[in-house]
C-alpha cells in the first residue's frame, strides 16, 4: 500500500495549549458519526502466536499457552525462556488473553487521505473511561474495530483504533505502551500512538480532551512526560532496552525488536 499523504498549511504554528509545542497544523475534510451498535467480537483468525527475533530455535509463545497460565490476568508483559520483555498479551472484551498485536484487526471506518483525521474524529468523539467502570475489571482492551464503536474506552482503546486506521491509510503508526508522568510527577501506565513520516515522530494523544488541540501535532521528542516502554503494530513487538524516563526517540539502537506476531 503507497504511504497516505499529509495535507499541511504553508504556516509554522506553535502549539500553546497544554504542550506548549510546535506542531504541524492540518486539515479536516469530513468526519463521521458513531453509533452504539456494537461489532462481533472478532481477532485475526488463525493460532496465534509470538515468534522471538532474530529467528532461533527458541519455541514461540502461543496464545493456547498465554490462557492457560494467565487467563484470568490483566495486562502481561511476558519474559519467556529467559528472554526479558519477549512480549505482551492483555485481557479482551470475551474475557480471553490476546496478544497485543491481533488488538489491531485492519479495520478503518472509511477511507481518508487525511493523515490526521482518525486521531481528530476519536479525540472529539471517544469519551474516556477506565475499564473498572466500563467493564468492572481493571484491564479489558477493545480490538480496534471495537473501539471505533463503542462510544467509551480508556487510554489503549483509543490509541489502537487511531493506529490501525492509521496503518490502513499506509502510514507507520504504532502503539506505544510505558509510563506518563504530570509535570515530571506521579507516573502511571499508559498508552499513547507514534507516528513516523518523513523522518520525524510524531506524538499522538486522545486521551486529553479539554487540552487536545487537533489541528496541531506535537513532536514527540518534545514530550518529557511520555516515558516508553514497548511500542507494536500489527507484525512486530519492540522494546526499549534503554531508560524509558531519558528516552523521547522512538528509533534508535535501543529499540529492540523483540517477537512477531503471526496466525499462519
Amino acid at each position: 500500500m503507497s504511504e497516505g499523504s499529509l495535507k499541511l498549511g504553508c504556516a509554522t504554528f506553535v502549539f500553546l495549549t497544554l504542550f506548549g509545542l510546535i506542531g504541524i497544523p492540518f486539515l479536516i475534510e469530513k468526519e463521521s458519526e458513531f453509533t452504539e451498535q456494537q461489532p462481533t467480537y472478532q481477532h485475526v483468525s488463525g493460532i496465534s502466536r509470538m515468534e522471538l527475533l532474530p529467528p532461533s530455535s527458541i519455541p514461540p509463545i502461543t496464545e493456547k499457552w498465554v490462557n492457560n497460565n494467565y487467563k484470568d490476568a490483566g495486562l502481561l508483559y511476558l519474559d519467556w525462556k529467559k528472554i526479558r520483555f519477549a512480549c505482551a498479551s492483555a485481557s479482551g472484551t470475551d474475557g480471553r488473553q490476546h496478544f497485543v498485536n491481533s488488538y489491531l484487526v485492519g479495520y478503518a471506518p472509511y477511507k481518508t487521505e487525511n493523515a490526521w483525521e482518525p486521531f481528530n474524529v476519536i479525540a472529539k468523539k471517544k469519551v474516556y473511561l477506565r475499564d473498572r467502570y466500563q467493564y468492572g475489571r481493571g484491564e479489558v482492551w477493545q480490538t480496534s474495530k471495537e473501539a471505533y464503536f463503542n462510544t467509551r474506552g480508556d487510554c489503549e482503546d483509543h490509541s489502537l483504533v487511531i493506529a490501525d486506521w492509521m496503518i490502513e491509510m499506509g502510514f507507520d503508526a504504532r502503539v506505544v505502551g510505558g509510563m506518563k508522568s504530570h509535570n515530571g510527577r506521579n507516573p502511571g501506565g499508559h498508552a499513547w500512538v507514534i507516528l513516523f513520516h518523513k523522518g520525524k515522530e510524531y506524538l499522538l494523544e486522545a486521551t486529553i480532551k479539554k487540552a487536545t488541540d487537533t489541528r496541531i501535532l506535537p513532536l514527540a521528542r518534545l514530550m518529557t512526560d511520555y516515558h516508553p516502554e514497548c511500542m507494536f503494530n500489527r507484525e512486530f513487538f519492540w522494546v526499549n532496552r534503554g531508560n524509558p524516563v531519558w528516552t523521547k526517540r522512538y528509533s534508535g539502537k535501543n529499540w529492540v525488536k523483540q517477537s512477531r506476531f503471526r496466525t499462519d
